[in-house]
């Protein structure tokens, strides 16, 4: 199976040329999956489970810590039916204002989250003192009858108990001296209440007094005003706190308090607007009584009774144009008259003044436009609320600024139209001029008299007809101001919360769990990602591009490579024992004869290490592991068999010597005659594997002053046989440069003529150039790598220094394979079922 579960897929970092096919095993590349392989994912989740399972642990544990240490917070809501403001017969007014009727239930909406009912709710309510601790603990029901007075300052306050029942209150830093007992009203700094008995449960109780501004910023924080349905007009207010009873007694309040501030918005414009209409009325009356008796006054002194049999139609006719075309001069130079001087007045008035255009109000026939009846109507509303808002704010509130720029935009427009009104009067005039000019004779011959009637008798009826229009509106004011608003009604009230909203136990732990879940999948992902060890053959073949000889389990007991046990040989002599460095004769205190040492098992064996299986214990699953490398070597190259193998690996602790020695004495259990080479000049530690001595060996031969034979240890395999071992000899000054000597190339010679199968265990390739060497003059060349250890790099990088030596590579060995740790990266490999069975057997 190929191992897909690197992520990202590693890449090729060798492909030998064809020319040295006979040197590198060409293997047939398989192909690449597109996207993640879900057995690879899983593969990576097994390999991962404890860490994953961890993470899952720990979130689910925390997330149960922060749900059972989180304070309990409860929410109530109230829900009211807001309908439009009552009609009170301005129908313009609205429109006038900026407050389109289609867009009051967002209006309202935002007065209920307004700072100003948001202070009537913390006074009525007493929110200025807030409760500390205990936390989660309802402030009623510690803390009675509670009265806090405007003045009263702001500060921390602790409550500690100095008896069963007693208390001391003390602020902040403060000290306390005064003593309180359950039932007794406390007083301090204009705050008072009673302390109630459930306070005898606690030894401390904490609290805090605020400011008016800041517990309506606590209220405002916690409230929440929302339309569920935009086709009802439902409005809902909810309000989340750690105490249950204010969670239902701040929604109830302020629904009561935005009632009542409806209703004395609704009452203060009905009346102004009945203040200003019974003004306007009483002008009328004035106008209205002084028309009648300058008519009145006329028809005495001109001795008028009957004018029907004076005047004809055309008499009439003549006398209408008259009497408009003065009536019309009149009115058009008396407004412009009215309007000039309002116009002063309101370039030299205070901020404070009455608006001049009030005025206006003065010129009767102004009221029969409809327009500019309403801009007056809605300037004295506006009037009367900057002068009812002046009397909390100043001139430079905003709310104040607000009102006096839509009077001052009201009054542009009615001046507009007074101006637009005068205009018209003058284009009247015109036309009643080009028709009088048509009858200008028969003017003449109508009575002076008759004319001077007919416009005294008009100015009464017009008079009349707008002091009906105002007692009507004003009738309609009245009402409005008798009436309760019943745009606004309470259609839930809030109840006291049984359960909190928050925390939410049973979500909170899934939450955790998916949290732990996704952090502990991130981090197998990302460690998987860092991982670059091989730990597969399908991985070494991959970079390598080599056949795989063997795969070889984890040896049991087996703590560190050879390579390590050496090197601490070799850097502390004066704790090798005295038998390891003694003469080649004497071993594990023996007088055997020169040359020759006894391999036994059992205790002997633990002496040597764990290491050695293959004759420690034939029938062992590494053993057979073992025997399996030493079948694939052999039919390696069945036409040329190699006689002489170097085997070396890409950096130290990869196991290489491990795996050269058990090979050697595999060989030597099937009869062959083998010789072990370490040819590890400068850390060579196969005589302390085999407990011989290091000198003479190698380098002695070499050097030429010692023959071959003398430095050859015969080891007894027992009835498997005996092992050729050579040791390393004293340690020359220039390995590299003895072992690539022409003496070196005349004993492998020399070597491959005596033995069956000659083994040379080298330094690792990327230390050292030595394997190298003897691998270019070696029949073949045996990489070995380390499971979980040796990475994709430094693979690569030792086959690319074989490769430029030209060496004859037969494969690579994959060592140190743990089946509980690495068969996760396998499967259901058949190799690893093989070990398997072999383990379970």
């Amino acid at each position: 199976m190929e191992r897909d579960s690197r992520l990202p897929t590693q890449v090729d970092y060798y492909q030998p040329p064809a020319q040295y096919a006979g040197g590198f095993a060409q293997q047939p590349q398989q192909p690449q999956p597109d996207g993640i392989d879900p057995r690879a994912a899983w593969n990576v989740i097994r390999r991962n489970q404890v860490i994953i399972l961890l993470c899952l642990v720990l979130a689910i544990a925390a997330a149960a810590i922060l749900t059972r240490r989180a304070t309990p917070i409860y929410q109530a809501q109230t829900s009211m039916r807001v309908e439009g403001k009552q009609n009170s017969g301005l129908e313009n007014l609205q429109a006038l204002s900026g407050d389109p009727a289609g867009d009051q239930i967002s209006t309202e909406m935002q007065v209920l989250r307004s700072r100003i009912l948001a202070e009537d709710v913390a006074d009525s309510l007493n929110l200025r003192l807030s409760l500390k601790e205990p936390r989660g603990m309802s402030r009623n029901a510690l803390l009675g009858q509670i009265r806090i007075s405007p003045a009263a300052a702001s500060g921390d306050y602790v409550l500690r108990r100095t008896g069963s029942d007693g208390f001391t209150l003390s602020q902040e830093a403060r000290a306390g001296t005064a003593r309180y007992h359950i039932g007794d009203t406390v007083a301090a700094n204009g705050v008072r209440f009673v302390l109630l008995p459930a306070a005898a449960r606690y030894s401390e109780i904490q609290f805090g007094v605020t400011s008016l501004v800041g517990a309506a910023g606590r209220v405002q924080d916690g409230l929440a005003v929302v339309r569920p349905d935009h086709d009802a007009n439902i409005v809902v207010v909810r309000y989340k706190s750690t105490d249950p009873q204010l969670a239902e007694a701040v929604p109830n309040a302020l629904s009561r308090h935005f009632i009542v501030y409806r209703q004395r918005v609704q009452k203060t414009q009905a009346r102004s607007t009945v203040a200003f209409l019974r003004e306007q009325l009483d002008s009328l009356t004035k106008q209205l009584s002084a028309s009648e008796n300058a008519l009145r006054s006329f028809r005495e002194s001109a001795q008028v009774v009957d004018l029907q049999a004076e005047a004809g139609a055309q008499v009439t006719r003549l006398a209408s144009l008259q009497a408009e075309r003065s009536a019309l001069d009149v009115e058009r130079s008396s407004l412009a008259k009215l309007l000039g001087e309002v116009q002063a007045e309101d370039k030299i008035r205070k901020p404070d003044d009455p608006s001049p255009y009030r005025r206006l109000l003065s010129f009767p026939t102004l009221l029969k436009s409809g327009i500019a009846s309403q801009y007056l109507v809605s300037l004295g509303q506006l009037e009367d609320q900057r002068a009812a808002l002046l009397t909390r704010r100043t001139a430079e509130a905003p709310e104040v600024q607000a009102l006096t720029a839509r009077i001052h935009d009201v009054e542009g427009q009615l001046r507009s139209a007074a101006t637009t009104y005068t205009e018209g009067l003058q284009s009247q005039q015109a036309s009643v001029d080009a028709a009088l000019a048509q009858f200008g004779q028969k003017l003449q011959q109508i009575p002076a008299k008759e004319v001077q009637y007919a416009r005294l008798a008009r100015q009464p009826k017009v008079l009349e007809d707008i002091s009906t229009q105002l007692q009507s509106r004003l009738k309609e004011a009245q009402i409005q101001q008798a009436i309760e608003d019943p745009s606004v009604q309470i259609v839930d009230t809030a109840l006291v919360p049984v359960r909190p909203i928050s925390p939410r136990r049973n979500f909170n732990l899934v939450a955790g769990a998916i949290l732990g879940l996704m952090l502990g999948l991130g981090i197998a992902f990302l460690r998987e990602q860092l991982d670059n060890a091989v730990h597969t053959g399908e991985d070494v073949q991959r970079v390598t591009r080599l056949p795989v000889l063997g795969l070889i389990p984890q040896i049991a007991g087996a703590k560190g490579g050879m390579d390590g046990v050496a090197r601490v040989m070799d850097r502390f002599p004066h704790l090798v024992p005295g038998w390891l460095q003694g003469s080649p004769g004497k071993v594990n205190g023996s007088n055997d004869t020169p040359g020759s040492v006894a391999l036994a098992s059992g205790n002997g064996a633990s002496r040597r290490g764990s290491r050695i299986v293959t004759s420690d214990n034939p029938s062992n699953h590494v053993s057979e592991a073992y025997r399996g490398l030493r079948t694939n070597i052999t039919f390696a190259r069945p036409d040329n068999p190699a006689k002489l193998l170097v085997f070396t690996s890409p950096m130290p602790g990869d196991g290489k010597s491990t795996s050269a020695a058990n090979l050697a004495i595999t060989l030597a259990q099937q009869g062959l005659n083998v010789l072990l080479v370490d040819a590890d000049l400068r850390r060579g530690v196969m005589h302390s594997v085999f407990k011989i001595a290091r000198e003479p060996g190698l380098s002695n031969v070499l050097l030429g002053n010692v023959p071959l034979e003398a430095a050859v240890r015969q080891v007894n395999l027992g009835t498997s046989g005996t092992l050729s071992v050579l040791g390393t000899g004293v340690r020359p000054p220039n390995p590299a440069e003895l072992l690539g000597s022409g003496r070196m190339r005349d004993f492998m010679e020399h070597v491959q003529d005596m033995y069956d199968m000659v083994i040379f265990d080298t330094p690792p390739l990327n230390v050292v150039t030595d394997a190298a060497i003897l691998g270019s003059a070696a029949s073949g060349v045996v990489l070995v790598a380390r499971a979980g250890v040796t990475t994709h790099e430094s693979l690569a990088f030792a086959v690319e220094q074989l490769r430029n030596v030209r060496a004859s590579v037969l494969g690579t060995i994959l060592n140190d394979i743990n089946f509980k740790r690495d068969v996760r990266y396998y499967g259901s490999h058949g190799s690893y079922a093989y070990y398997r069975y072999h383990e379970s057997y």
